[in-house]
């Protein structure tokens, strides 16, 4: 006798969902604040995000929201809009805990390895508890997600015979 007679469900609920969009969105957040407090980045779209807040000193979630902008069309276009519009909700919800975290939380800086690593955690954790199934806010990149679906393969998977 096997231990669960069914596997789990695939799908959460709509609570489930957006309980794990508050919470994962705000570790997500957290996560930034440990890479600004050492001047740290990282790849993709939130770290040209950082380069271009340290640059002109704008905030992080207002660049982070705009550069995001222009994929949405190619989202829509290549995985549809129910895909396009949870992305839309993480990033979005995203830059605005990026914005109100560092008013209720202040962090000293610390060393950047201490910093990096618990970016690492803190993003990793977060971003699995945010991103309901067929969305994304960084776990594969919403431009590989598009560059999948335009190219009929999934992501994180060897086409076949490879």
């Amino acid at each position: 006798m096997t231990l669960l007679s069914q596997p789990p469900a695939d799908r959460h609920s709509l609570w489930e969902d957006a309980l794990g969009l508050v919470v994962g969105t705000c570790m997500m957040a957290l996560a930034v604040m440990f890479l600004t407090s050492s001047a740290l980045i990282t790849g993709q779209i939130a770290g040209l995000s950082l380069i271009v807040s340290y640059a002109a000193g704008w905030s992080f979630g207002a660049v982070f929201f705009v550069l995001n902008l222009p994929f949405y069309i190619l989202a829509v276009r290549q995985m549809g809009w129910r895909f396009t519009l949870r992305t839309f909700a993480v990033v979005g919800l995203l830059s605005l805990q990026t914005e109100f975290l560092p008013t209720v939380l202040r962090l000293e800086p610390i060393h950047p390895l201490v910093s990096a690593v618990l970016f690492g955690l803190l993003g990793g954790v977060g971003a699995d508890r945010a991103v309901p199934a067929r969305s994304d806010a960084g776990r594969r990149g919403n431009r590989g997600a598009v560059a999948a679906g335009y190219a009929r393969h999934s992501c994180g998977k060897r086409p076949t015979g490879v």
